[in-house]
């Protein structure tokens, strides 16, 4: 990531597309030539149907890294209401969430921090279309207001 942008975000990592940046990263470091053109619904489908160890292990990678993000940002928020984790890659992966790295990375129990990170609840959202929903909700109370 950082021969290619000249630093590694992490919105370059923990999103659909960093899915692929992952898995290209993986190949890159095991000198394994890796699928051109691959997308990140390719590597979930490989992931989840177990055929292919590097799709499975980008996968991992990218569950731990959204785990500490959401950790991070519900540190920085204190979200005592809780994480919610929304997208359209998540609930695509939920039989692979069984494996424990979103959930080790979030709770981090090596941290100082664990304590506090534990009372955040975690919770993933399967609702699709929910911006569109939320943007409905909005729109009806501006609607209303008037």
């Amino acid at each position: 990531m950082e021969n290619l942008h000249g630093s590694c975000e992490i919105e370059q990592v923990c999103c659909g597309y960093g899915l692929v940046n992952i898995y290209n990263f993986l190949c890159y470091s095991q000198k394994v030539e890796n699928v051109d053109g691959i997308t990140p619904e390719q590597i979930t489908k490989n992931a989840l149907a177990g055929s292919c160890p590097l799709s499975l292990e980008a996968v991992d990678i990218f569950l731990s890294i959204l785990g500490a993000e959401a950790a991070n940002l519900g540190l920085k928020s204190l979200a005592e209401g809780g994480i919610y984790i929304t997208g359209g890659i998540i609930p695509r992966l939920l039989p692979l969430l069984d494996r424990g790295f979103l959930l080790e990375a979030y709770l981090s129990r090596g941290s100082r921090f664990h304590n506090l990170r534990s009372s955040f609840p975690l919770w993933v959202v399967t609702t699709e279309n929910l911006g569109l929903s939320g943007a409905l909700v909005c729109g009806k109370r501006f609607l209303v207001s008037k």
